[in-house]
């Protein structure tokens, strides 16, 4: 749990996401982005074993969220 792990409470953590005008969700969205983009570049994994690290249930989920963040 991140709030734990910053030694503070969720409803706190989620003023002062919401204070810097974000969320939970948008982070982890922008993070889940930016290493789906790295690992596809370095190669050597394919797309269903990036979705699977990601935390994505199937392939076809993370397959339309990376078209939403690439806009391919």
């Amino acid at each position: 749990d991140v709030a734990a792990r910053l030694h503070t409470s969720e409803r706190t953590l989620q003023r002062q996401l919401a204070d810097e005008h974000t969320s939970f969700s948008v982070i982890r969205e922008q993070v889940a982005s930016a290493l789906a983009l790295r690992w596809i570049r370095e190669g050597g994994q394919s797309a269903s074993e990036i979705a699977y690290r990601l935390g994505y249930h199937s392939p076809s989920t993370f397959a339309r969220a990376f078209r939403r963040w690439h806009g391919v």
